[in-house]
C-alpha cells in the first residue's frame, strides 16, 4: 500500500534529518575553533621555530667555513673573524628583507648587530628588555647548558627602534671563537597570521553554515514529495524487474544492474561466464571478484557510488576455482523512478586479449629490430656527418611505432638508445685520434637524455667525471678530458644535437671534473643554492652513465643522495624553483596560448610536461630514489607509499598523453619537411584531445599544491 503525504511521520523527519543536520553544523563550527585553529597555531609556531633554527645553522656554517680557512692557514685569526662578520652582517631574509642575524661572545659582549651598531663591543651583562629579562645572559645560559636553544624577550621591530615587540630567538654557540650567533621571529607576525586565518575561517564557516541551513529548509520542502515517489517507484520496480529479466536473459554478454549502490540483478550469462552455479554465485560479493590492485576497481566503486568515472575499462574477474577471466566492463547510467543506478555490461575478451598480446610481442620485436639496425650502422660510422645521415632515418621508425600504439616509455628509450650509441661512437673515434684516457672516466648524460626521455627537439646536456689522477698528473688529465669533451660535443653538434645554450656540456671546464671535485661541487651546490645553482641542479640531478665506468657515476649519485638527505632548506628552495613552472591553463580551465612571438596562438608542450618531471625529481631526492626516468621514479614513489595507486596512475597517464602528443607533433613536422618544435596550436587538436589536456593540466595543478604543502608549508 502506498504511503500518502499526510501519513508521513513529521516527528521522525525532524528527529532523523533536521536535528542531526543542525547538530553537524554546531560540531563543524566547534571543531574549527576548538581544534583546528589551535592546532594550526601550534603548527605555525613550530614551523617558524624550525625555520629560524635552519637559518641560524646556515649562518653558523659561514663561521665554520671561515674558521676552516683559518685552520688551513689561508687566513689568520683576525682576517677569518672579520670575513665572517662581514658576511653575516649582510645576511637578510624575510618578505621585506629586513630579518637579520647577530653575534655576541660568552661574556656576553656584542660582537656584531646589523641594526644596533652602537651596541658593538658593549658589555651586555646587565642589559635587560622592557620586562626586565637579562636576554643576553639568557643566551649565554642556553648555549652553556645545551649549546643551542630558544629564548623569548622584548626587542625593537626590525630596523625601527621606536617599536618594541615580543620576539622569540634561536641561538647557537660557536666554540672555536667563543661566539653566539642567533636570529629570531616576531611573535606579532605569527599572531597577525593567526588572526587573519581565524577571520577567514570564521567567515567561511558562517557562510557554509548558512548554505547548509538553506539546504536543510529546501530538503524539508522536497523530502515528502521525493519519499512518496520513492515508495511508489519501489512497487513499480518489482513489477518492471521481471520484464527486464526476460529481456536481457538471452543476451550473449554478462549484465549487472545496480540502483543506489545496491546490486539488484545479474543475468545467467554472467554466472555461466564465471563458471559458478546460481547458488554459488549468490554467495559471492561481486566487488570481491574484481582484483583490487587494478585501477579498474576504483572505477567500479565510483559507478556504485554514482561518481564520475571512465565509462569503459578492462578488468580481470576471479571465476570459479580462481580462474582469471579478462573482461571489458562498460557502464550506462539509468534513472528509475527517482533512483539513480547503472547497468554494467561485461564482455569476455580473454581470447582477443591473447591475440593482442601475441601481436604486441611481434610489434615489440619489430621495434627492437629497427633500433638494432640503426645502432649497427652508427657503430660502423666514421664521421659525425655519416652519423647525422643515419639518425635522419629514425623519425620514420618512430612514426610507425606511434601508429602501432607503442608506449611513450618505449619510444623515448629507443630515441635515447640511439643517442647513447652516437655518443659511444663519437667517443671511440675521439679516443682513436687523441689516445687512451689517462684514468678511468664516465661520460654522463644529463637532463632529458639522462632521464631517457629524448624527443626530436633536444639539445646537449652532458658532463664528464673521471677518477682522481695520481699526484702530479692533474694537469695532464684535465687537458686530456677537456679535449675529449670538446671534440665529442662538437661531433654531437654536427650529428644533429645542438650545443646547450647554457653551456651545460662536457666541453665546459665547469662540467668536466675529477670525482672528488664533483663531490665537493655538489655539496656546495646543496648548501648554498642560488638561482643559477638551482638551474644547474635541475639539469644535473637526472645524470646517468652514457659511456665509460658506471661505478664512478654510482659513487657520485650515492654522495648526492646522502648530501641532499634531510636538507629541508635546500629542498624548500628547490621546490620553490620547481613551482615556477605552471601548466598552461587559465583561471576558467582554458588552455593558455602565447599571443605574440615566433609561435603565436600556441602553447609549449615541453613546458607543460616539466611540472610532472619536477614533481618526480624532488620527491625522488627526498626519499633517496636513484632512478632518473620520470615514470620509473613515479613507480618507486608508489612502492614506497608516497603516492597512492590513483595518484601514480593519474600522473603516469598524464605524462604519457602529453609525451605522445609531443612526439606525434614533432614527427608530423618532420614528415612535412619542417623543423620539429614543441609549439602546439589547440585549434589543431580535436575537441576530445583539448578536453583531455584541460583535465591533465587541472590535475597537475593539484599535484603542485602537494609539493607546496610538503616542502614550503603553504598551499
Amino acid at each position: 500500500m502506498k504511503r500518502t503525504l499526510q501519513s508521513y511521520p513529521w516527528k521522525n523527519f525532524v528527529l532523523q534529518i533536521i536535528s542531526p543536520a543542525f547538530l553537524a553544523i554546531a560540531l563543524f563550527i566547534t571543531t574549527i575553533f576548538a581544534i583546528i585553529i589551535p592546532a594550526l597555531e601550534r603548527a605555525m609556531v613550530e614551523r617558524k621555530k624550525e625555520m629560524i633554527r635552519e637559518l641560524t645553522t646556515s649562518a653558523w656554517g659561514v663561521l665554520a667555513e671561515c674558521a676552516r680557512q683559518e685552520q688551513e692557514g689561508r687566513l689568520n685569526h683576525d682576517q677569518a673573524q672579520r670575513l665572517a662578520l662581514a658576511q653575516v652582517r649582510h645576511l637578510r631574509y624575510g618578505a621585506e628583507g629586513k630579518d637579520y642575524f647577530w653575534i655576541t661572545d660568552m661574556q656576553p659582549r656584542m660582537v656584531m648587530h646589523p641594526y644596533r651598531s652602537e651596541m658593538d663591543g658593549q658589555d651586555l651583562s646587565n642589559y635587560r628588555d622592557n620586562d626586565g629579562k637579562p636576554l643576553f645572559m639568557n643566551f649565554v645560559k642556553v648555549v652553556r647548558e645545551r649549546e643551542d636553544g630558544y629564548v623569548d624577550y622584548l626587542w625593537q621591530w626590525k630596523d625601527d627602534p621606536s617599536r618594541i615587540v615580543p620576539k622569540l630567538s634561536y641561538v647557537k654557540g660557536f666554540k672555536p671563537w667563543g661566539w653566539i650567533i642567533g636570529t629570531g621571529i616576531y611573535l606579532e607576525d605569527v599572531g597577525a597570521e593567526i588572526r587573519n586565518m581565524t577571520g577567514k575561517l570564521a567567515r567561511i564557516s558562517m557562510g557554509i553554515s548558512a548554505v547548509i541551513a538553506l539546504l536543510i529548509l529546501y530538503m524539508a520542502r522536497q523530502s515528502f514529495r521525493i519519499e512518496r515517489q520513492r515508495l511508489s517507484a519501489k512497487a513499480e520496480l518489482l513489477e518492471s524487474e521481471a520484464k527486464y529479466r526476460t529481456l536481457v536473459e538471452s543476451t550473449s554478454e554478462g549484465l549487472v544492474m545496480a540502483l543506489e549502490g545496491r546490486l539488484i540483478y545479474h543475468n545467467q550469462t554472467l554466472v555461466n561466464m564465471l563458471g559458478y552455479t546460481e547458488e554459488e554465485f549468490a554467495r559471492q560479493d561481486f566487488a570481491g571478484l574484481l582484483e583490487h590492485r587494478q585501477p579498474g576497481f576504483d572505477h567500479f566503486q565510483a559507478w556504485m557510488e554514482g561518481k564520475p568515472a571512465s565509462t569503459r575499462f578492462e578488468a580481470c574477474l576471479r571465476g570459479n576455482h580462481n580462474r582469471r577471466i579478462d573482461v571489458t566492463m562498460a557502464a550506462a547510467p539509468i534513472s528509475f523512478y527517482g533512483q539513480n543506478g547503472v547497468v554494467i555490461t561485461i564482455t569476455d575478451i580473454s581470447a582477443s586479449k591473447q591475440i593482442a598480446n601475441e601481436l604486441d610481442t611481434s610489434l615489440d620485436t619489430y621495434r627492437k629490430h629497427a633500433a638494432a639496425l640503426l645502432i649497427r650502422d652508427i657503430q660502423a660510422a666514421d664521421s659525425p656527418e655519416t652519423i647525422r645521415n643515419i639518425r635522419a632515418r629514425l623519425p620514420r621508425s618512430i612514426k610507425a611505432m606511434i601508429g602501432s600504439g607503442a608506449r611513450t616509455r618505449h619510444i623515448t628509450r629507443i630515441i635515447t638508445a640511439i643517442s647513447d650509441a652516437i655518443v659511444t661512437r663519437l667517443i671511440q673515434l675521439t679516443i682513436a685520434k687523441i689516445g687512451a684516457p689517462p684514468v678511468a672516466f664516465a661520460f654522463m648524460a644529463l637532463g632529458s637524455e639522462g632521464r631517457e626521455e629524448l624527443t626530436f627537439v633536444s639539445d646537449q646536456d652532458n658532463a664528464i667525471v673521471y677518477a682522481d689522477p695520481p699526484a702530479g698528473a692533474d694537469d695532464a688529465a684535465k687537458a686530456y678530458f677537456q679535449q675529449l669533451g670538446e671534440q665529442v660535443c662538437s661531433g654531437l653538434n654536427q650529428a644533429g644535437y645542438p650545443f646547450c645554450l647554457g653551456e651545460a656540456m662536457a666541453r665546459n671546464p665547469k662540467w668536466c671534473r675529477p670525482l672528488s671535485e664533483w663531490k665537493r661541487h655538489f655539496s656546495q651546490w646543496i648548501e648554498d643554492s642560488g638561482e643559477q645553482e638551482l638551474l644547474d641542479l635541475n639539469i644535473f640531478f637526472d645524470f646517468r652513465t652514457a659511456y665509460g665506468h658506471p661505478e664512478l657515476v654510482t659513487e657520485l649519485r650515492r654522495h648526492v643522495l646522502v648530501a641532499a638527505k634531510g636538507r629541508s632548506i635546500f629542498l624548500f628552495h628547490l621546490a620553490r624553483s620547481a613551482l615556477e613552472f605552471k601548466p598552461p591553463v587559465g583561471f576558467f580551465g582554458n588552455i593558455m596560448v602565447v599571443s605574440a612571438g615566433n609561435h603565436p596562438e600556441t602553447f609549449n608542450i615541453k613546458s607543460a610536461i616539466v611540472p610532472i618531471v619536477n614533481f618526480s625529481r624532488i620527491y625522488a631526492l627526498r626519499y633517496g630514489i636513484s632512478d632518473t626516468n620520470t615514470l620509473d621514479r613515479l613507480d618507486q614513489l608508489l612502492r614506497l607509499g608516497v603516492l597512492t595507486k590513483v595518484d601514480q596512475a593519474e600522473l603516469t597517464e598524464g605524462y604519457n598523453a602529453l609525451m605522445q602528443l609531443r612526439l606525434k607533433h614533432q614527427v608530423e613536422l618532420l614528415a612535412a619537411g619542417q623543423e620539429p618544435d614543441n609549439h602546439i596550436n589547440p585549434r589543431d587538436l580535436t575537441a576530445i584531445t583539448r578536453a583531455l589536456l584541460k583535465e591533465i593540466f587541472s590535475q597537475i595543478g593539484l599535484f603542485q599544491s602537494k609539493i607546496s604543502l610538503d616542502f614550503t608549508g603553504t598551499t
